[in-house]
């Protein structure tokens, strides 16, 4: 298929307008309200909802509604019927890639490093020549022949082009994103084409599903057989089937990526289907054939903004897959974590997926990503522990972590759980842990404080050997049922930080109430230092404070030491020099609360009170355009329904 000979228009098939605007052939053929009615017409649903001109139906002369087709998003807008002149169905992978990497004899744009013909104004009124420098350097680096990658987002691309095509046939990761692909057996002919293809791109291509399984002999089988990394982030795939018939094509993957399909989770996506897509899958396994077991090499699976919210029903589907290390559910609606024996979901499809699950699953899961869910308890965190070969953790805008610092997060995350290295893509330091648990613990004294004890209660667990023992049998049974549910990691922590165990439970004789001993009072030497413009000059200054001393405290300290007004200061420390800056933005509270411990740089900022008003103005200034932009939508909306309900009315005394 060459440039000049365009595929005909069919279902599904991805076109743009003259404008930039994309759509879906949603119908080929003749328009009930037409003058012509024998004129071929294509009817497109578009990306964007408020272009066209009506929903996929038309007013007759008569006034009867008659509709052609129905749109997949509702809307008033949605779609339009145009002349097939009217719009572009794209171009094909070849004549892109030849007209982006062009050949070492191909003329040059500028051959006097001049561009002929272009000049750019100047302030008198002239004009001044435009060069470009380096043509030949650049040319050099499009040489097709050179390179095993090529990108061409944006480029319309629709279909592969010619079958043999040598100089290409070396790639290995090619980047269509953003183009009009739709049909698998087009991207297919691609793959033939590249035979040593390994990573492929295909994010914001919306496809066409696969209603079948890919059987054995045909074409699409045997297309993709080395490539190891597919994305297919927002490609519009509404259901699992699609995914499941695609992975059988895949013998090799190792990372794919779902993200943003909302069709893939939650209610819409149909937690039952997902169950009988993945059991069906499995089935043909099972069945013979050589077909290989479902993900069976994933290392990396992408299934953020999915719309999944049920971890026992959808994520711990995939808890057996064997060599999973990379599970990422930003953007979801996941409200709790639970392990496989916790979380459930582990029979049926999940357990099957591989015969070595451990019994918690996910057994070398080492980096999982939840930020951006509903998750709003710290059980969620604990269940974390048993993914045993988990190291890294991204968890940012969850209700449970909403109001905190972004210090105090940290630390708690850090601290309930053992095995993290990275939290939010920062590195874990032995000090930061160490630090982190042993603030955690003198938070849960603080609680503890505050749970009702049982005057003369019994021991928990009786008396055990060892300082863990001791500490059991100073605990009542009320403290130790809170301890278990809300912090099972503080035992152990308590044993592990042994120059701490005594004040923790208030000594082995348990005459001091939990958190009241010396250290809990102890001082700590830190170091404040000024980054206000009239004081930053100044030397840093070290100074021996008690843990007990408040943010407002502090401020008055530093007022004094640098001549700042406390109402003008932004605090912020850090305990590490690789972790992140952490704000103090609570005076009442004191600085063990937000973790602070000996060593820790303390720093004091000054506030841009002209910037703040700036971006308060901003904020107010995009808030109004907000509020008018959609006051105006619904008022178009309200008068299209209007106008709609006027042609059904007409329609209906027509009849």
């Amino acid at each position: 298929m060459t440039e000049e000979q365009q595929p005909d228009f069919c279902l599904g098939q991805r076109v743009v307008d003259d404008e930039g605007n994309r759509g879906t052939v949603r119908y080929l053929g003749p328009v009930a309200s037409a003058k012509d009615p024998t004129a071929a017409w294509v009817g497109v649903e578009w990306d964007d909802s408020t272009r066209g001109k009506h929903d996929g139906s038309v007013v007759t002369a008569a006034g009867e509604i008659v509709r052609h087709f129905t749109c997949v998003k509702p809307g008033l807008t949605s779609a339009s019927f145009l002349k097939p002149n009217k719009l572009n169905r794209g171009t094909s992978f070849m004549a892109v890639l030849h007209r982006r990497y062009v050949g070492p004899d191909a003329p040059l744009e500028a051959p006097n490093q001049v561009f002929e013909g272009a000049y750019a104004n100047t302030s008198k009124g002239g004009q001044k020549a435009i060069e470009f420098l380096g043509e030949k350097k650049i040319r050099a680096r499009q040489q097709i022949g050179t390179l095993t990658k090529v990108s061409m987002r944006g480029e319309h691309v629709a279909w592969a082009g010619e079958e043999e095509v040598q100089e290409a046939s070396h790639l290995v990761e090619v980047d269509v994103q953003g183009n009009l692909w739709s049909d698998w057996e087009e991207l297919g002919k691609l793959a033939r084409q590249l035979p040593r293809l390994e990573i492929l791109h295909l994010n914001s291509n919306l496809m066409r599903p696969l209603q079948a399984p890919v059987e054995e002999g045909e074409s699409l089988r045997r297309s993709f057989l080395g490539l190891r990394v597919l994305v297919l982030n927002n490609c519009g795939l509404s259901g699992w089937k699609t995914v499941m018939h695609l992975e059988e094509c895949l013998p090799c993957l190792e990372e794919v990526g779902l993200a943003r399909n909302e069709g893939l989770g939650g209610e819409k996506g149909g937690r039952e289907k997902m169950k009988e897509a993945i059991e069906a899958r499995r089935e043909r396994t099972e069945g013979g054939g050589g077909l290989h077991a479902l993900f069976h090499k994933l290392k990396s699976l992408d299934l953020s903004g999915t719309g999944l919210g049920d971890w026992r029903e959808e994520v711990a589907l995939f808890m057996g897959l064997p060599e999973l290390r990379i599970l990422s559910l930003n953007e979801n609606e996941i409200e709790g974590v639970g392990s496989g024996e916790e979380g459930g979901g582990g029979g049926g499809a999940a357990a099957a997926t591989t015969a070595t699950s451990s019994p918690y699953g996910f057994k070398n899961l080492q980096a999982i990503h939840l930020s951006y869910n509903r998750i709003s308890s710290w059980s969620s965190i604990d269940a974390l522990t048993h993914f045993p070969s988990l190291t890294s953790l991204r968890f940012a805008s969850n209700p449970l972590t909403r109001g905190m610092g972004q210090g105090e997060a940290r630390q708690l995350l850090i601290a309930r759980v053992p095995t993290l290295t990275r939290v939010n893509g920062a590195e874990i330091s032995v000090k930061e842990r160490i630090d982190a648990e042993r603030s955690y613990i003198r938070r849960v004294n603080r609680e503890l404080n505050r749970v009702e004890g049982e005057k003369g209660g019994g021991s928990e667990g009786g008396r055990e050997g060892g300082r863990e023992g001791r500490v059991a049998t100073n605990l009542t049974q009320t403290k130790a049922a809170y301890l278990k549910k809300e912090h099972p990691r503080w035992l152990s922590l308590v044993q592990q930080h042994g120059e701490i165990a005594s004040w923790a439970v208030g000594g082995e004789g348990g005459g001091a109430g939990v958190g009241t001993g010396t250290l809990a009072k102890g001082m700590m030497l830190v170091t404040l230092v000024s980054m206000a413009s009239g004081s930053m000059t100044l030397p840093p200054v070290e100074k021996k404070i008690p843990g007990t001393l408040t943010v407002g405290q502090l401020k008055l300290l530093f007022s004094k030491l640098f001549k700042l007004e406390m109402g003008l200061q932004v605090l912020y420390y850090k305990s590490d020099a690789r972790a992140p800056p952490s704000v103090l933005d609570e005076d009442e509270e004191s600085l063990g609360y937000f973790g602070l411990t000996s060593g820790s740089v303390i720093y004091m900022n000054e506030r841009d009170l002209r910037q703040e008003a700036r971006e308060d103005e901003s904020r107010r200034e995009a808030e109004r355009e907000r509020m008018e932009a959609q006051l105006e939508q619904v008022e178009r909306l309200d008068r299209l329904k209007r106008a709609q309900i006027g042609l059904e009315k007409q329609g209906a005394a027509a009849r």
